[in-house]
């Protein structure tokens, strides 16, 4: 009977712990170049064929097998999918039903359409341009240059390139410095920032790209980025990945379940499922709540008192965050023999208008802090919710609503 018992725990612990972790796409071969996008149907994964999944990842089919060296660029223009194959190049308007050919005659890793304009983005031979949908290419700057990236910023074309970081304000004609020798693999714009990642970490700009600051993130390339709200995720170079609920204030790594820190090359997010390539270690995919959830510690200094804070944003949809504080004075009276230093049960609950417990986001004993969590409200409706931070004597309860 104990050995029933013993081995349903193991059971259950396996489970709990593989559901709280990346799990591995089965039958999807990545490679360097790996790239993965959805247009809100389907999801497309470039490895070293051509994938695609009509039920949200659950199950996969091979809709293109083009031979060595793979996909090398895969990008949505409007509703046409385009895709590389070393020097091959085609694009699809029926979502990889059929195929036409480009007639570009290079190696891109990224295309792109700005002011009506095709750009693609190529190895060793830069920027090359189409105004005519791709029957006819020109060269536009960079001709000794690896262009990685493209992003479109109000009136600016950002390029990253193996030199550094470049915009364009007048359809490729010139090109301007951004960021000099970062060799720029990745870019991204938030609502307030701009992220750039590469070759010394993360750069973000608060002005549209007049300055740069580097970020926390300064000391491991960073190949891929991806944001849905103020949630940015950062795919690092034998790294694994790194996500931050505050618009990239603060990070940390969720490499859980994830083989020996691998390249993250492409990010994607689909249906609350966060889908990543990998450098020849494969496509993996995890919830987008085990990503979020969890008590972050920020900042380093001690509160002197415990205090709830209004979550941010308020109203929210569907993912809003709660900041707390953990003080070093004891939450009870002072005859109590109890050490602060031991650190204090906390306990953060969420419940309806009506007083019944939804979820329950923090319950463990936490040291003098500062803390942020996350809490996903997807899966509710809309309306008015309370969330109520206890621990001894202390009680705090404020409200939050949820808008969808």
């Amino acid at each position: 009977m104990k050995k029933i018992i013993l081995t349903l725990i193991i059971i259950y612990c396996s489970l709990v712990i593989g559901e709280c972790q990346w799990v591995q796409i089965p039958g999807i071969v990545s490679h360097d170049f790996g790239k993965i996008v959805n247009n809100d149907t389907f999801i497309f994964i470039g490895g070293n064929n051509l994938y695609r999944s009509e039920n949200g990842g659950l199950n996969w089919n091979t809709i293109y097998t083009p031979g060595f060296p793979g996909i090398n660029a895969l990008n949505f223009i409007n509703n046409n999918l385009l895709f590389s194959n070393g020097y091959n190049n085609f694009y699809s308007t029926n979502n990889g039903i059929n195929w036409i050919s480009i007639q570009l005659n290079e190696y891109p890793y990224w295309f792109i359409l700005f002011n009506n304009i095709i750009f693609a983005g190529c190895e060793s031979h830069g920027c090359w341009t189409s105004t005519n949908n791709g029957l006819n290419w020109i060269q536009s700057g960079f001709e000794n240059d690896d262009i990685l990236t493209f992003l479109i910023v109000n009136d600016k074309l950002f390029a990253g390139a193996s030199s550094g970081l470049y915009y364009t304000t007048n359809n490729g004609n010139n090109w301007f410095s951004s960021i000099p020798g970062f060799q720029t693999w990745a870019l991204i714009k938030t609502s307030s920032k701009i992220f750039a990642g590469g070759s010394l970490g993360i750069y973000y700009s608060t002005n549209n790209g007049s300055n740069w600051n580097l970020s926390q993130i300064n000391n491991t390339g960073i190949l891929s980025l991806f944001s849905t709200g103020q949630i940015v995720f950062a795919g690092a170079f034998s790294n694994g990945i790194y996500v931050s609920t505050d618009n990239g204030s603060n990070w940390i790594q969720k490499n859980e379940g994830l083989p020996n820190s691998p390249s993250v090359n492409s990010i994607t997010v689909y249906n609350n499922i966060v889908f990543i390539s990998t450098t020849n270690q494969g496509v993996w995919k995890r919830n987008l709540s085990e990503m979020i959830s969890g008590i972050f510690s920020i900042g380093n200094l001690i509160p002197e008192k415990f205090m709830l804070h209004q979550n941010y944003p308020n109203p929210f949809n569907a993912v809003t965050k709660i900041r707390f504080d953990v003080s070093g004075h004891p939450p009870y009276p002072l005859y109590l023999s109890r050490q602060a230093s031991k650190g204090e049960v906390v306990t953060l609950k969420v419940f309806d208008i009506i007083g019944r417990e939804i979820q329950t986001l923090v319950n463990e004993q936490l040291q003098p802090g500062m803390y942020e969590v996350m809490f996903d409200g997807s899966g509710l409706a809309s309306g008015i919710y309370f969330y109520q931070l206890r621990s001894g004597e202390f009680v705090e309860t404020k409200k939050l609503v949820l808008l969808k």
